[in-house]
């Protein structure tokens, strides 16, 4: 038996292994926390529609950028809603003034009109009689009105006076509210606690001086426990001064959010939701929430919403998409990140999330399309590199395996991981001294892990360097006692020198792992050198419980049976195997002789006869033939 044929099986797993944990999606480059802030904001403001103040902020980040393409998507998007904004005011503006005046017009003209209609009646109708009293009601009536209409619009100028007079008092409140906001913005957090606290001298139920007040002190620290401490404090008595304030119940949410307290941050943001249900910025707080909590099912419904009020935002979409890949829907999860790659083609965490898609349903060719789309729209992302070269590896297609994994290595070679992966896909073009090197570095990152001095062993076998190989397998079991590819392979190594270590190995390799079938049927061929033959049937049929269709194991199972004079048994397991594998020509050889030992000559001689037309150069040959020349 070829006992590597079945040992390196373990090969392949390592790189399947590997590449199961690393290729998770990677998240889109952090920036500083200053232009995440002024980001937040200038949404913020442009749900509240004061989009000047979020254009003045996007100025400052594309002043200091300008290629930041998220500043420059989001101002663009607020440029467009203030002037349909504007316009819509304007409008609204234009017909309620057009409206006041139809009505103020037709009411004088109602009242002079029945003035002129009395006062008519009364000049031509000299006798008083029941008519005339009626018109005299009728011209009471209307003066009464008319009085009425004076009055009222004496009340209304008086009114309008006082009106003008509060707004004064309240213009000072407002200033003093925008000059400490233009402060806030400018990160000058003491000064605008003044101007708040001016507010608050002058108005102490300002409910949007206390919200703005906690709002700075956690935009100032967003760390500090203190400062949260004094924002949720602040923010919570803008909620009691004002329970509508939508707002204050966003900025709680996002203090929980960076807190981690994920129920309180679902609380507020529901609150907001509920008070501002129209506002995409609240929900998609509120999904990203969800999904940190691995509410996975909740974060993929409230995204859904996201992409319905914003259907232009590809990040909706594509969040969706992971909360769906989190729930194992790839499905549902493809059509997310389709979705945001209608608006937004070259969006290249999408490309890469679908990919994944398309690998964990096994479609491994439709893969390969957006991992090279993702690579053209950003090629400096090392995982994007690592996940095309395993796919390729997957396919079959080792040189663009190889390629892929050596420009991963190339944009970070400081990843273990993808060396040793490397050197399993150089193994497989038999670069053997290439695929030592990046085992060697593999180890040189990260000599610590089981898996990679694994690989390392497996290499040195592969060049026949069997001592460094035997060192590498036992680092392997030193640092991992349950790794049985390492024990698998060091037993194979053993045997040859020292069976009973051998045995010692595998029957560890068999308690870790029972039903893995290279270890039993490895145990049933070492048990069957030592001529322990009963325990090798009970292994190699274990091994072909799990793979039937193995001729290698039938073909020592059936040796076992004969070495037991189980004849009748062996006849059977060698019959079935001429039929499985035609081809396997020592099978031929056992069944023909023995049928013949069991007295079924002439069967046994045709089969030895058939043996010599398929394969006249058997290395058995002529000893076949003075069988049958006997």
């Amino acid at each position: 038996m070829d006992k590597r044929i079945l040992v390196a099986a373990g090969a392949g797993i390592v790189l399947l292994i590997a590449l199961g944990v690393l290729f998770w999606p990677k998240g889109e480059t952090n920036t500083n926390n200053k232009r995440d802030n002024i980001l937040k904001r200038a949404q913020a403001y442009e749900t509240q529609q004061e989009y000047q103040r979020a254009l003045d902020l996007l100025d400052q980040l594309l002043i200091e950028n300008a290629e930041d393409s998220d500043a420059r998507d989001l101002s663009d998007r607020i440029i467009q809603t203030k002037r349909e904004y504007e316009e819509r005011r304007r409008q609204e503006e234009l017909n309620a003034l057009s409206s006041s005046q139809d009505k103020l017009t037709s009411s004088l003209q109602s009242i002079s009109s029945n003035l002129k209609s009395s006062t008519s009646q009364t000049q031509t109708v000299q006798t008083p009689d029941p008519k005339a009293l009626a018109r005299e009601a009728q011209e009471e009536e209307a003066r009464r009105k008319a009085a009425q209409m004076r009055a009222e619009t004496e009340r209304l100028a008086l009114e309008k006076a006082a009106m003008e007079k509060m707004n004064a008092e309240e213009r000072a409140r407002r200033q003093l509210l925008n000059d400490g906001i233009a402060l806030l913005n400018e990160s000058k957090f003491t000064d605008a606690r003044n101007k708040f606290a001016d507010l608050l001298n002058r108005d102490s139920n300002f409910a949007e001086a206390y919200a703005r007040t906690g709002e700075s002190y956690f935009l100032q620290d967003e760390k500090s426990p203190e400062n949260r401490r004094l924002a949720i404090e602040n923010l919570n008595k803008a909620v009691s001064k004002d329970p509508n304030a939508w707002r204050s119940y966003q900025i709680l949410g996002d203090i929980y959010q960076e807190a981690k307290n994920w129920t309180a941050a679902v609380e507020n943001y529901k609150n907001a939701d509920r008070l501002n249900p129209q506002n995409a910025q609240i929900l998609y707080e509120l999904g990203k929430v969800y999904y940190s909590n691995k509410q996975y099912r909740e974060a993929a419904g409230i995204f859904a919403q996201v992409t319905k009020l914003l259907p232009a935002d590809h990040r909706a979409f594509f969040n969706q998409g992971r909360a769906l890949q989190q729930m194992k829907d790839e499905p549902g999860a493809i059509t997310a990140f389709q979705g945001a790659l209608k608006v937004n083609p070259t969006y290249a965490p999408a490309l890469f999330s679908l990919a994944q898609s398309f690998i964990r349903q096994d479609k491994l060719n439709l893969a390969i399309s957006p991992l090279e789309k993702a690579i053209a729209s950003d090629p400096n992302q090392a995982s994007y590199h690592q996940l095309l070269g395993s796919t390729y590896f997957d396919l079959g297609k080792y040189p663009e395996a190889e390629q892929s994994f050596l420009r991963a290595l190339a944009l970070d070679n400081k990843r273990a991981d993808n060396y040793n992966n490397l050197s399993v896909t150089q193994m497989r073009l038999k670069k053997m001294t290439q695929a030592l090197e990046s085992s060697q570095k593999a180890i040189t990152l990260e000599a610590s892990n089981s898996t990679y001095w694994y690989q390392l062993g497996f290499v040195a076998e592969g060049i026949g360097d069997e001592e460094t190989a035997k060192a590498a397998y036992v680092k392997a079991i030193s640092l991992d006692e349950k790794n049985v590819p390492a024990r698998i392979n060091l037993a194979a190594l053993l045997r040859k020198d020292d069976a009973d270590e051998a045995l010692k190995v595998l029957k560890r390799a068999f308690e870790l792992d029972p039903s893995n079938m290279t270890v039993n049927n490895n145990l049933g061929d070492l048990y069957l050198q030592k001529k322990l033959y009963q325990e090798s049937i009970e292994f190699f049929r274990r091994a072909l419980d799990k793979k039937s269709d193995t001729p290698q194991i039938r073909f020592n199972l059936a040796l076992a049976y004969i070495e037991t004079n189980q004849k009748t048994l062996a006849k059977s397991v060698l019959a079935d195997l001429v039929k499985l594998s035609p081809t396997y020509w020592d099978a031929y050889y056992r069944l023909g002789t023995l049928q013949i030992d069991l007295g079924e000559v002439e069967e046994g001689k045709t089969l030895l006869k058939l043996l010599l037309e398929k394969k006249p150069d058997y290395s058995r040959a002529g000893e076949i033939k003075n069988l049958l020349g006997s």
